[in-house]
């Protein structure tokens, strides 16, 4: 079992060159984009972190600095998915059609 998995890993193709700054704001993109409300919805965010760390394993990319990173992007965005609701809920009152398919 062990082996296999060893010859899975072994056999992923090597990335190239990524660059640490691209990677990182990838990162920080996913992470706002899994923490906002909406957006949190449709984007993978767990399964796109485990290739996130996967990918720092094999490349010249501190894992410490990529876990920061995923914090400070799920802290932001889950401060302006509580800007939206607490902010925006008055601009959300004034379309009636979308308070119908709410239901609140």
């Amino acid at each position: 079992m062990i082996d296999t998995l060893h010859h899975f890993l072994m056999s992923v193709p090597y990335l190239g060159d990524v660059r640490p700054i691209l990677f990182y704001l990838t990162v920080f993109a996913v992470s706002i984009a899994e923490s906002t409300p909406v957006l949190g919805t449709i984007a993978p965010g767990a399964f796109l972190m485990l290739l996130f760390g996967f990918v720092s394993t094999h490349q010249s990319i501190s894992l410490t600095i990529l876990i920061m990173v995923a914090a400070v992007g799920a802290s932001i965005g889950d401060l302006l998915g509580y800007s939206l609701g607490k902010y925006g809920w008055g601009y959300i009152n004034k379309f009636p059609w979308i308070m119908k398919f709410a239901k609140l």
